[in-house]
């Protein structure tokens, strides 16, 4: 988004804000004190905003994990799944190697 884009947004949501405030029509309250209560309302609303946000990116965060933890998984199983017998020596250690760290990291769990 822009930077007038995200500035006209936000004029547009403060003047609704605005606009509630004075339909109210409560006597003996004054313009500034209309602003005043207009910004608590506008700020409520933020963080109101904010904690959704950020429920949803912990959200995103755990799911791509869960689905990093799948692929690790998968990829383990696969060379868990080798057969090292017909490769060359050097090759077949190497697999040797990955199958042993993983074994050593389901040891530890």
């Amino acid at each position: 988004m822009h930077r007038w884009s995200s500035i006209h947004l936000a004029v547009v949501k403060f003047h609704g804000y605005f606009m509630q405030i004075e339909a109210r029509q409560q006597s003996g309250v004054n313009e500034q004190d209309k602003v005043k209560e207009e910004k608590k309302v506008w700020m409520q609303e933020e963080a109101e905003q904010l904690e959704r946000l950020y429920a949803q990116e912990r959200e995103m965060i755990v799911i791509k994990r869960e689905k990093l933890r799948l692929k690790e998984m998968i990829e383990e199983e696969r060379i868990m799944a080798i057969d090292t017998t017909k490769m060359q020596s050097l090759q077949a250690e190497y697999y040797k190697a990955l199958q042993m760290k993983i074994m050593r990291k389901i040891v530890q769990l």
